[in-house]
């Protein structure tokens, strides 16, 4: 099973050259797919000088689309193109990741191509304390809403399964918000993802990284919001409709079926509105969500139905009785907020197994070269 190499690249320096020859000589790679997203013309000349290798191959933008679009463009043509089992490894253009560590996430995909295999770096030694901070904060937010306990979660070192790439081919994101995404799909949809220690590299202060440290952060965090939307919008939803039922005259029964049906639309319209789910995984999954919100409602029904007093119920369906009314919204409320918070608990223990960096095999330790100072979450 050979290894190829996918590499977005905007404004590629002489780095770049050095990489591409080194994964090129060895046998395990058996093509290196480089996407030009953009870059000036200024950098034709790297561009030329590489594409004379004969294991590359260069893609190119007109205009520079973002990292993510690149590395859609490049996941489309190995996709349609692959004819060898390979499997896809990602890596940056400005030398941040060092050939050996590629092989060595590409080797471990080789062996597990069904997982989400990432590079990551341990942030250790001298480190930059906004980098380090940065990198702590959004992998502490990416563990507490998705469950797996990343020690890289912006790594651009990963090792993409098919699966996923299929689904990630339909997301409307084009930044480095792209990774973010990735990884929150990869959770939600209970794949392994397994981590590989890899050197912590910065070259003259990350002068060829293209992350913008306010703008890139804000796009990366709202991958969460995002994900958040989804559930309250949905949460709202099944609410008013169950108030609105109630206020109506209609049964506890009636309103709880029509409050799910009201979630299960919010989740697809949102999602798709919100570019939080593609078409291909919210097909595969909507069975699945079907019959989880059947099981909630119906918990929920017996809840409420136990926590609301009988009596109350004959002084509320003659007609609307304020007081009842309120208790009833607040108990609905509570009940749903409870099954809310025992499902996203449930899906952060379950949604994948990760591998901790420091269980697997290192070849060498990984290291810190330079330093580089960063805002917000932290450059990738």
């Amino acid at each position: 099973m050979p290894i190829t190499v996918l590499i977005p690249a905007l404004k590629p320096s002489g780095q770049l050259l050095s990489v591409v020859a080194a994964l090129s000589a060895d046998d395990r790679v058996n093509r290196i797919i480089l996407v030009n997203d953009g870059s000036p013309s200024e950098c034709d000349a790297i561009f030329e000088s590489v594409v004379q290798d004969a294991k590359v191959i260069l893609l190119t933008h007109s205009a520079n689309l973002g990292k993510g679009a690149a590395l859609r463009t490049g996941m489309n043509h190995f996709l349609c193109t692959d004819t060898s089992n390979s499997v896809l490894v990602t890596a940056d253009a400005d030398g941040q990741h060092l050939p050996v560590d590629i092989l060595r996430v590409g080797a471990r995909a080789m062996e597990t191509p069904d997982e989400l295999v990432l590079g990551s770096r341990g942030f250790s030694g001298d480190v930059p304390l906004r980098s380090r901070f940065g990198n702590t904060l959004t992998r502490t937010v990416y563990c507490g809403l998705m469950g797996p306990s990343l020690t890289d979660t912006q790594t651009g070192l990963r090792a993409i399964p098919r699966s996923l790439m299929a689904s990630l081919l339909h997301v409307r994101i084009n930044g480095y918000d792209f990774e973010m995404q990735m990884l929150v799909m990869a959770a939600r949809d209970r794949m392994t993802i397994t981590q590989v220690p890899i050197a912590t590299v910065y070259i003259e202060n990350n002068r060829d990284s293209h992350f913008n440290p306010l703008l890139d952060s804000i796009r990366i965090y709202y991958v969460f919001v995002r994900h958040l939307s989804v559930q309250l919008l949905s949460l709202l939803g099944d609410f008013l409709v169950f108030l609105c039922v109630i206020i109506g005259g209609g049964s506890l029964g009636l309103a709880m079926v029509l409050g799910r049906a009201a979630v299960f639309a919010g989740h697809v319209v949102a999602g798709r509105i919100l570019g939080v789910h593609s078409k291909a995984a919210w097909r595969q999954q909507m069975g699945r969500r079907a019959l989880l919100m059947a099981c909630l409602g119906m918990v929920a029904y017996l809840a409420i139905g136990f926590l609301v007093n009988p009596d109350d119920w004959a002084r509320l369906l003659p007609g609307v009785d304020a007081l009842m009314l309120v208790k009833l919204a607040v108990t609905k409320l509570f009940v749903e907020l409870g099954l809310l918070a025992a499902t996203v608990a449930f899906q952060r223990n379950n949604s994948s197994s990760s591998e901790p960096a420091a269980s697997l095999p290192i070849a060498g330790e990984p290291k810190v070269t330079s330093e580089a100072a960063s805002l917000g979450a932290g450059a990738p």
